[in-house]
């Protein structure tokens, strides 16, 4: 499947290249223009629906599942939930399950996952049909520890002992930079909604990258899927 870049504004930077110049002065926090940040999306279109996932999503892993590097990752979607699982795909066993209360955007998971095993996410609605499943596979292995080594010298490099809005949003950004660059788009975008005081550039990224991922493509399934069927899918050897 070709995949198309989500590249809302052209202003010479990239993710892949230069600083912007708020990484340069880091003061200006609105200077960080996310907007730059390129996201793989399919290349087909498809009418709009009331309920999308924008995370993990099945074009992220190809022929494989997408690869997750956090241990309790994000489910984040747009619309109404009833309910959210985390079954563990070796055994069909559901490790986690929550009411969902409110629209999200944002679901961290309860549990802790395993490195390099698979999980599936299922989304249920207010009926408690079952209207989304998403597989994924924590990463493991030499790259796992490559990436978290990385990660905890852009940790350990803090500028204060109590970092302000823009500090904290400034690193957030160092940490998407590593992360896309290892595909792990999943956490790229678990960085940029768990921000709770988001830059309007932020805001912004995410309002279009939303329309961008849901305003005109359908969720997975277009109907509700019976329990039974998910949990032979995920008995199967």
């Amino acid at each position: 499947m070709r995949w198309k870049p989500l590249a809302l504004v052209g202003l010479g930077w990239s993710l892949w290249g230069s600083w912007p110049p708020a990484l340069q002065s880091q003061s200006v926090l609105s200077e960080i223009d996310w907007r730059t940040l390129t996201i793989p999306l399919p290349g087909r279109r498809a009418p709009a629906s009331s309920f999308c996932v924008l995370s993990p999503r099945a074009e992220w892993g190809g022929d494989r599942h997408p690869l997750v590097l956090n241990t309790q990752p994000a489910l984040i979607w747009r619309g109404e939930l009833g309910r959210v699982e985390l079954a563990d795909e070796s055994t069909g066993r559901i490790v986690w399950s929550q009411r969902v209360m409110d629209k999200g955007p944002l679901l961290l998971s309860g549990a802790t996952l395993v490195p390099g095993r698979q999980y599936t996410w299922l989304a249920y609605d207010a009926n408690d049909l079952l209207v989304h499943a998403m597989a994924f596979q924590v990463l493991g292995g030499e790259m796992r520890q490559r990436m978290l080594s990385l990660l905890a010298e852009r940790r350990s490099e803090k500028r204060s002992a109590e970092p302000s809005a823009s500090e904290s949003e400034i690193q957030a950004w160092e940490r998407v930079r590593h992360l896309s660059q290892n595909q792990l788009w999943a956490d790229v975008l678990q960085e940029a909604y768990r921000m709770e005081r988001p830059s309007p550039s932020l805001s912004r990224f995410r309002q279009d990258l939303e329309q961008s991922l849901c305003g005109d493509r359908p969720p997975r399934f277009s109907r509700p899927l019976s329990r039974a069927l998910v949990r032979s899918a995920l008995t199967k050897p």
